[in-house]
């Protein structure tokens, strides 16, 4: 089987993707040499954004031997961030995650979608496609705002997965885990083609505006 070789924290992917920017694709790409260089180097990288996680509640509940996030932390890569200053709306943070800027760079500002700041800054999603098309990139999320984001620009994601079903949540996250270990498990048909896939998970998000962070 082949082995899933990097496992990249949502909180240490605005580090890795450098925030030089670009007016567009193909002009001064947002990453830097060194990072691009190791970036597309990994056999296969999974990109697992837990919406509303804080990394503090993870140590304290969540770090022991038996735990997912463990396992993830210890062959990944676990940053911790200072939010700062910076707009803590969902659609303004995870366009910092998945551009490497900030928000006073990519201005948005609002959870309201829009394409241009993808083009000014584009996701890793555009600067991987552009770079390396043969990489087989892969969004799979039951919001449409990551389906959005990797359909934008001229080098939009590979597979672009929209989950729709569920009545809950944890429903959603359930089908959205099903298709994501169904996809990983996949690539042993094609071993050679290196993968970039993110994984969107809602339930902490939900249970944070219900019932407190």
């Amino acid at each position: 089987m082949t082995r899933v070789k990097q496992f990249l924290c949502a909180t240490a992917v605005a580090s890795l993707v450098a925030g030089t920017g670009a007016t567009a694709v193909g002009t001064q790409l947002g990453l830097s040499a060194v990072t691009a260089e190791w970036m597309l180097a990994a056999e296969h990288v999974l990109l697992l954004g837990t919406d509303g996680t804080n990394l503090d509640k993870i140590l304290e509940y969540a770090y022991n031997d038996d735990s997912g996030f463990k396992m993830l932390m210890d062959r990944g890569i676990t940053a911790a961030t200072t939010i700062a200053g910076h707009m803590t709306m969902s659609t303004p943070s995870w366009s910092t995650i998945l551009t490497g800027v900030w928000d006073d760079k990519h201005g948005v500002v609002s959870n309201v979608y829009r394409p241009e700041p993808y083009t000014t800054w584009p996701s890793v999603f555009n600067l991987l496609e552009y770079n390396k098309p043969e990489i087989e990139t892969t969004v799979i999320s039951g919001r449409g705002l990551f389906t959005e984001i990797a359909s934008t620009g001229n080098y939009p994601a590979d597979n672009i997965i929209g989950i729709s079903g569920g009545s809950t949540s944890a429903e959603m996250d359930a089908l959205v885990t099903q298709e994501t270990i169904s996809r990983i498990l996949a690539t042993t048909n094609n071993p050679n083609i290196d993968t970039f896939m993110f994984s969107y998970q809602s339930q902490v998000d939900h249970a944070g505006h219900s019932y407190g962070g």
